[in-house]
């Protein structure tokens, strides 16, 4: 069975490969929880995700 550390960082990088592109300025301000760039794939809103994810899920999607 894979570790909760493990799978928090697997889903981490799945959803931080989904944002797009990106300016400097944007990756400065989504560094912050509330940043001026949209935050839905935001450093911190990822990691949020990540750890409700890697209780629950598998990287693959099912359920643990």
């Amino acid at each position: 069975m894979t570790s909760r550390w493990k799978l928090f960082i697997g889903h981490y990088k799945l959803l931080r490969e989904k944002r797009t592109e990106e300016s400097i300025f944007q990756t400065l301000f989504s560094a912050y929880p509330l940043g001026a760039y949209h935050p839905s794939y935001s450093m911190w809103n990822c990691m949020i995700w990540a750890w409700s994810n890697s209780k629950t899920h598998k990287l693959d999607g099912t359920y643990l």
